[in-house]
């Protein structure tokens, strides 16, 4: 019995995630992050150095600490001295994009990782704006207009 109930859930979720309406929405969030993609300038990517402007260019110290003392010697938290006495690497900003461009940067050179760190917000934002706003239970076609 429980696993009947099991199944009929299953099966009532992707029926529900197979509707055509669905379907649009996700062909036209494709559609949306591949013309992000095929527009975003490849030679900034692949530039001789990191991005800078703004203060994008004192973003690339956290991720060459995370480079040169990262969790592959052993540290989890990482010491940074240059602001004020000291304090712990990485406390203003969310680790989770540094650590990223430290794992790219094993296979990549450090500032080509740096750049793709920094583009790939760019391009998960539709997708990010169109869950939240199903999230917030928006009718349609609110998702995927603010998407």
């Amino acid at each position: 019995m429980i696993r009947t109930n099991l199944k009929d859930r299953c099966i009532s979720i992707l029926s529900r995630f197979v509707r055509p309406v669905n379907l649009i929405d996700c062909a036209l969030l494709t559609l949306t992050t591949a013309w992000l993609i095929t527009n975003f300038p490849v030679d900034l990517i692949s530039a001789a150095g990191p991005a800078t402007g703004g203060d994008t260019g004192s973003h690339y110290w956290p991720l060459q600490l995370l480079i040169d003392y990262g969790p592959f010697s052993g540290h989890l938290r990482i010491w940074n001295p240059a602001n004020m006495i000291g304090e712990p690497s990485l406390v203003h900003y969310f680790p989770l994009p540094f650590y990223l461009m430290y794992v790219l940067s094993a296979f990549l050179p450090a500032h080509i990782a740096f750049n793709i760190g920094t583009a790939l917000p760019i391009i998960a934002l539709p997708t990010a704006t169109f869950v939240a706003m199903r999230l917030f239970n928006c009718r349609r076609p609110i998702p995927i207009l603010v998407a």
